[in-house]
């Protein structure tokens, strides 16, 4: 219709009065096609077009040809397999020594005719050099040939090119090949295009019978002695690892993998927890405070491990007719849209998100991770800035004159608009929390020293995270109390450490522990009978309790933080503490409220007796806590040594409440200072400061503390060496798609082209037509409809020096 209108604006529609040219890469494939691609062409212009093979003058289809590789007809030999890697290390850009790269030839013994012929024929350009001299190595030579034919493996390359030398000469090798070029304009010498492809998992998969089996493949049963038996699909509690069965239930109620019943409604998704340590655990009651909402445990149920059939335990027949023997105890949970926000096995709430998590890796957060180290893998791609001033009596010392800026970019694709639109934010929010904790790890490195030396608190290390964003200038935009405000926010996320085991207390790089007051010792009621503690173990009793607080986010704010800035989701919300009247959402209870409530502070101390064998009641450790509470922090007089750690007021009916000030905690900075000891769970593996007769503090975990070193243990984990290793670079990410107006959508076109917008999430939007200059890499977030999708798409990353990926 466009160009109906554009022809009627231009020549009033007369026929033939434009010679139309239409171009694609997707359309047709071999000659037998081109009949079908003319009337195509036909219809979209409104002009004829037409394809007789027999006929020369109705030949409107032009095809493309392939251009051969190979340049040359004989070789000159190959040299040794170091030679590449030495070639590789002495190619520096612009700075390349072509002499240098001479000598490397003469070194390897390549033919001193072939030598002096590139250098005559170079003209002193060092890609030209190395493009005559590769041009006749037999390896060049049968590579390009195994190209011609069909793409390749690395590895089946590397074993027929190099045989016994690994992969390292091949990629050194492609990388010359690909910068060998005799023009500016000229094909190189290998147009090497890499590519990788990643498969995401389908789900964690288990057979409950005769003996627990997992699987990372998909299948639906498993044979035993002639024995058939039922695979699940299976999930784990992000907190305490219970195992989940996830599926869907048909109409005999058999539990099955999920299938279209989930896929049309998620809310006919069914998880079943399995139990395997006896019944349920009472609620949390601070878990009930801190998610604002009570979420019900669930029901329990018989399952047959062998078919799937499940009925309600109340329920006097069978499931099914495989035999007793067969049933397994069960809870099916509460569930809602696939999510499970309460694990009866724990009593942890996540009232956004689920706290089950299946083994179907989600599109963003895997692509995320990739796509995050792609972008630190990525060459600088640095040019010197435009429009530098000369050098006169008006030029400024504070204005950059040809400093280098950081131009890396990364495209990535995803079929829907939708798509490509969340993972733009998701994946800038994902890096910015990688971001702020490396950096905080960078303000531990560079002040080790102090750090240690002054026993820093809190505000010590939001003090120095905002000098160093200031000297980086992450945020050049922002005021400098701004920038304070985001150092504070970065610092009480970790000290609240409401993200667990990706926090820096999770991954055992930094913890923070209450200062002790002044002339410190314990009182009497915390060393007699039942608990019969240690001084130092009271001490540490009175960290654990205060931990509660802290985890819990009851703290005072700065006056510039806001408690429910959405950084702090989903727990933005301000929260407190009083003795004994919790209100859901906002104010915590240090005594559980009713007769049969509890909370963690009093499970620990139930567990502390346990350890050397000896008993506490329920009276008991309530009155231990109240008379903490009622002396030591809520006192009024020189008992309450604690109450200066926490700032109170009256709130309304609600009485006196109470939040803990960050400023009486200091670090523990383990990531710089090797005395800091921690330990770990036998059981929930969640690391911890504090250890009384190895007792979990963990909410009714009965695993044993065990000293560890995170540094040695969590050597492998991918976010510890994120927060250790990772480029602290900024990033600029932004969405491109049929969304946005002609207008914006060039305007982003052009900053990601410039390298102002480092990572561009776009759709089918940038598959046609589009040029974005020197591109090293395109990721793709899923496989493309089809090759020819996937052709364009590969095709943005055009690059003139570089193979691309």
């Amino acid at each position: 219709m466009l160009l109906r209108r554009l022809k009627e604006r231009v020549v009033k529609s007369r026929p033939q009065a434009l010679q139309c040219i239409g171009t694609s890469a997707t359309l047709g494939g071999e000659e037998k096609d081109f009949g079908r691609v003319a009337q195509f062409a036909e219809g979209l212009f409104g002009e004829p077009f037409a394809y007789n093979k027999a006929e020369p003058s109705q030949q409107d289809v032009v095809a493309g040809v392939r251009m051969d590789l190979t340049v040359v007809d004989r070789s000159w030999g190959k040299p040794k397999a170091d030679f590449y890697l030495k070639w590789q290390g002495l190619v520096r850009g612009d700075d390349t020594d072509i002499f240098a790269l001479k000598e490397a030839c003469q070194d390897a013994n390549i033919p001193s005719d072939v030598i002096m012929a590139a250098e005559v024929g170079s003209a002193g350009r060092w890609e030209a050099f190395i493009y005559r001299i590769l041009a006749g190595d037999e390896r060049v030579l049968a590579l390009q040939r195994m190209l011609e034919e069909k793409p390749c493996y690395l590895k089946d390359a590397a074993a027929k090119l190099f045989v016994k030398d690994g992969e390292g000469p091949l990629v050194a090798l492609v990388f010359l090949a690909n910068r060998a070029r005799l023009g500016d304009e000229e094909q190189p010498l290998l147009p090497a295009r890499y590519h990788l492809f990643i498969r995401a998992l389908e789900g964690g998969f288990c057979a409950l019978l005769p003996r627990k089996q997992f699987f990372l493949e998909r299948r639906e049963q498993v044979e035993v002695d002639g024995q058939k038996y039922a695979v699940f699909e299976t999930g784990v509690c992000q907190r305490c690892n219970s195992l989940y069965l996830v599926g869907e239930r048909d109409d005999e109620n058999v539990l099955r993998q999920p299938g279209n019943r989930f896929y049309e409604n998620p809310n006919n998704l069914d998880f079943f927890l399995v139990l395997e340590n006896g019944g349920l655990l009472p609620d949390n009651e601070d878990e009930i405070v801190a998610s604002g909402i009570e979420y019900p445990a669930g029901e329990k149920y018989k399952l047959c491990g062998r078919c799937g059939a499940n009925n309600p335990e109340n329920y006097l027949e069978p499931p099914c007719d495989c035999g007793g023997e067969y049933l397994l105890p069960v809870v099916l949970v509460n569930s809602k849209e696939g999510n499970v926000h309460k694990c009866p096995a724990c009593g942890r709430v996540l009232s956004v998100g689920s706290i089950v998590r299946r083994f179907t890796l989600g599109a963003e957060a895997v692509t995320s991770v990739l796509g995050t180290a792609l972008y630190q893998q990525l060459p600088a791609g640095s040019e010197k800035s435009e429009g530098t001033l000369p050098d006169d009596a008006w030029s400024s010392p504070g204005v950059s004159q040809g400093a280098l800026e950081d131009k890396r970019r990364l495209l990535v694709f995803s079929d829907s608009r939708q798509d490509a639109a969340f993972f733009a934010t998701y994946f800038a929010s994902s890096y910015e929390q990688i971001l702020q904790r490396r950096l905080l790890v960078n303000v531990l490195e560079n002040y080790r020293e102090k750090v240690i030396d002054n026993r820093w608190h809190v505000q010590d290390l939001a003090e120095y995270a905002k000098r160093l964003l200031l000297e980086l200038q992450i945020y050049p935009k922002l005021s400098r109390q701004q920038i304070e405000d985001i150092a504070w926010k970065w610092v009480l996320l970790e000290f609240m450490a409401f993200q667990g085991d990706i926090s820096l207390e999770g991954l055992g790089m930094l913890s923070f522990v209450p200062v002790l007051p002044p002339g410190w010792e314990p009182p009497s009621a915390l060393l007699g009978a039942p608990w019969n503690l240690t001084s130092q173990e009271a001490t540490t009793l009175l960290y654990v309790l205060l931990d509660s607080i802290r985890r819990n986010g009851a703290i005072q704010y700065p006056d510039t933080v806001d408690p429910i800035d959405p950084f702090f989701a989903p727990r933005n919300r301000e929260y407190f503490f009083t003795k004994s009247a919790p209100i859901n959402g906002r104010i915590y209870s240090w005594l559980p409220a009713s007769k049969s409530a509890v909370n963690a502070r009093l499970n620990y101390l139930l567990k502390i007796p346990t350890a050397t064998g000896d008993k506490a009641s329920r009276r008991e450790a309530m009155d231990l806590l109240a008379g903490i509470w009622d002396n030591l922090i809520a006192g009024q007089d020189n008992r309450a040594s604690w109450r200066g750690h926490f700032h109170s007021f009256i709130d309304g009916a609600n009485g006196m409440v109470f939040a803990l000030g960050p400023d009486f905690w200091e670090l523990r900075p383990a990531i710089i200072d090797e005395r800091v000891k921690w330990y770990r769970c036998s059981k929930c593996k969640r690391l911890t400061l504090h250890n009384i007769r190895g007792v979990c503090p963990t909410y009714y975990c009965d695993g044993q503390l065990e000293e560890v070193d995170p540094s040695r243990e969590l050597a492998g984990n991918h976010y510890r060496k994120l927060y250790t290793n990772f480029l602290p670079l900024s990033m600029k990410t932004h969405e491109h798609t049929a969304q946005l107006d002609m207008d914006k959508a060039s305007e982003i076109q052009k900053l990601f082209t410039d390298g102002k917008v480092n990572i561009l999430s776009c759709s089918t939007t940038f598959e046609l037509g589009v040029d974005v200059g020197d591109l090293e890499v395109v990721f793709m977030r899923n496989v493309p409809p089809s090759a020819a999708n996937y052709i364009q798409r590969a095709g943005r990353g055009h690059t003139k020096d570089r193979q691309h990926h």
